[in-house]
């Protein structure tokens, strides 16, 4: 059934896929991928390999997905051959990430199926080569658009390149205010995908677009459970941002009254509060005032005070001037002895310290010359003991010849 769209999303190499093409000769035991029938699953399998389940065997094939292109190889009944297969889609795969994909993924598909098919020494014939698209689309969650498989790698890299203009605009998940929107709008952006994904496959297939139509259809019906909970859950969500913007009306309504409130209670408080102010401000007036006078009378007492100071003081400087001046030829007289007694205590002082470096001197040139001497007597020392040693190697030497002539075998 080579015509099928996938009706979940596309497995990674598990057998819970119904995409799989079916090859010639095998009873199809898939059944319908819209009512939700699939192969068997196994959990036993590996990434990138795919078991049927036909009659009591199993078949393998190999698969591999690369930004929106789906290829797969042959079914075989030997999974020795069934990985042979995958190594060759996965170093396709790798090639084809290798290349600057988001500029030339046509010419990169191209080159690199045709370089690693050259590598192996094989053909798209031999391993059984086919290809499909998958698109998706959130009005159709979880399910995927899938292509038919083909044969032909020019017609499926054209097809894909006409089907991203399927794919959501946006790369992220989109608000959920712009998916109620699409949910609103579900009749007419179906319409435009239902067609356009009919239109792509008749143009570069050539295949009749009636079963596709029905296919696409189930798939839909399908998938309108999934899109009535998502309405509710996102009308719920609607009608919960309108209570809070309702709560967030009141709040502010509250908010304002509460501060018109305190602006009145403040300005009635300000009001007071100038009026004691003002109060206040006469008082201090008056009481600066009274201070003032006050301070007068203490001025003019104290300026009597100062007046009748300042003349006892002048008098007592008066008596002081005429002291100093009988005291100062004794003060000089006595300045002179103390200058005699300082310069007579600076003379004994340093004939005292050039006595004391004199001897200092004489202590280092006496410490000079004996160890001078104690270096002679050293030198003799250790001349005496080198002539001792060597005589002692001598003796050492000659008793040990002795030995050896005493020793002698011939004796």
């Amino acid at each position: 059934d080579a015509g099928e769209c996938v009706n979940r999303r596309p497995s990674h190499g598990r057998d819970v896929v119904s995409d799989e093409p079916v090859p010639d000769g095998i009873p199809s035991v898939c059944g319908d991928p819209a009512e939700g029938v699939a192969w068997q699953p196994d959990v036993n399998t590996m990434r990138g390999i795919c078991r049927v389940k036909c009659g009591r065997s199993f078949l393998y094939n190999a698969k591999i997905f690369v930004n929106g292109l789906m290829v797969s190889s042959r079914f075989s009944a030997e999974l020795s051959q069934a990985l042979d297969y995958l190594i060759i889609l996965i170093t396709i795969k790798g090639r084809i990430k290798s290349h600057d994909v988001s500029r030339c993924f046509t010419d990169a598909v191209k080159q690199s199926v045709l370089s690693v098919l050259q590598e192996h020494q094989t053909t798209s014939g031999e391993i059984g080569l086919t290809f499909c698209t998958y698109v998706y689309h959130s009005l159709v969650h979880p399910r995927y658009l899938t292509t038919p498989w083909s044969r032909d790698l020019h017609a499926s890299l054209r097809i894909h390149t006409r089907m991203r203009m399927l794919r959501p605009a946006q790369k992220h998940k989109a608000p959920w205010q712009v998916r109620l929107t699409q949910l609103f709008n579900f009749e007419g952006i179906w319409s435009q995908l239902n067609s356009a994904f009919l239109e792509i496959i008749e143009s570069e297939l050539g295949m009749n677009t009636e079963a596709m139509a029905q296919r696409l259809s189930r798939i839909r019906d399908v998938t309108q459970q999934n899109r009535e909970m998502l309405r509710e859950v996102y009308e719920r969500q609607l009608m919960f941002s309108e209570e809070r913007a309702q709560r967030k009306i009141a709040e502010k309504a509250l908010r304002t009254a509460r501060l018109q409130s305190k602006r009145a209670a403040i300005a009635e408080r300000c009001a007071r509060t100038k009026a004691r102010a003002s109060e206040r401000r006469e008082r201090r007036a008056m009481i600066r005032e009274e201070a003032r006078q006050r301070h007068l009378s203490i001025f003019e007492r104290s300026l009597q005070r100062w007046n009748r100071n300042s003349l006892a003081f002048e008098d007592r400087l008066a008596r002081l001037w005429r002291r100093r001046q009988r005291s100062d030829q004794e003060r000089q007289a006595r300045n002179e002895q103390r200058w005699v007694r300082c310069i007579c205590r600076f003379a004994t002082r340093w004939e005292r310290g050039e006595e004391r470096r004199r001897l200092c001197e004489a202590r280092r040139q006496a410490g000079i010359e004996r160890a001078a001497e104690r270096a002679v007597e050293r030198a003799a020392e250790r001349e005496a003991m080198v002539v001792a040693r060597r005589e002692l190697e001598v003796a050492r030497q000659k008793r040990a010849e002795r030995w050896q002539r005493m020793n002698r075998r011939d004796i």
